[in-house]
């Protein structure tokens, strides 16, 4: 017998890369989710659980989300070359890697938006 369940990860700002903490939820909308504090963005996945021979068996992550970020400002290309023309990493790996637009994020760390993100709350600049 299997069973699916559903979980919400939460990144928080690292060092290096997120942070990330997973709870399970009984459902996958972000409308019943209270972000932890210091969270800048969360996801839903679901995996399915079974059991063979009295030993319980963990399925891969499906059903991945895009990121609903919390709250935080759009930029475009040319937006940051404006805003901060100062940012040279920044702006050199959103054009190496394609990035159409990045958020900067509630926490203020920098994040690619990627198609299937949300943000949930947008400041205005």
């Amino acid at each position: 017998m299997s069973e699916t369940k559903h979980f919400v990860r939460f990144f928080f700002p690292g060092v290096f890369m997120p942070e990330e903490t997973v709870q399970e939820v009984s459902d996958c909308d972000p409308k019943n989710v209270t972000a932890p504090e210091r969270c800048f963005a969360f996801e839903f996945f679901e995996r399915t659980y079974g059991e063979v021979a009295g030993e319980v068996l963990k399925g891969d992550v499906r059903n991945k989300s895009g990121r609903y970020y919390v709250a935080g400002m759009r930029y475009a290309l040319a937006d940051l070359e404006r805003e901060f023309p100062t940012e040279r990493v920044l702006i050199s790996n959103m054009k190496n890697n394609g990035w159409p637009e990045l958020v900067r994020c509630n926490t203020g760390n920098w994040q690619p938006l990627r198609p299937g993100d949300v943000l949930l709350d947008e400041f205005s600049r």
